[in-house]
């Protein structure tokens, strides 16, 4: 599956809203190197904050349902293995270090 323009917009807007979430493509467990969606955050307060966030009766909230987990040491991510990752992530990321260099 693969989130509308809208849907993306919606959920960029609701990751801003955390100081250190990030969206990312992400390979979860038993997915033999296929990415999906994925969204880091500091900790699971964070991400069930997030969850509350988007929940309700909406096209973002179904997309998002049934998501995984996995500890990353200090962090956690959540991920949706049904929900492809948004293409240019990582041209964004490019971009913000290039501005970083300049």
């Amino acid at each position: 599956m693969k989130l509308t323009e809208e849907q993306l917009w919606e959920l960029k807007d609701a990751v801003g809203y955390f100081d250190n979430a990030e969206i990312d493509s992400y390979s979860g467990r038993g997915m033999y190197g296929r990415q999906c969606l994925g969204i880091t955050f500091d900790s699971m307060s964070d991400a069930f904050r997030f969850a509350l966030t988007v929940g309700g009766d909406n096209d973002l909230s179904l997309a998002l349902s049934s998501p995984r987990f996995d500890s990353m040491g200090l962090g956690i991510v959540v991920y949706w293995p049904s929900v492809e990752a948004p293409e240019g992530l990582d041209e964004d990321e490019e971009d913000e270090d290039a501005e970083v260099l300049l």
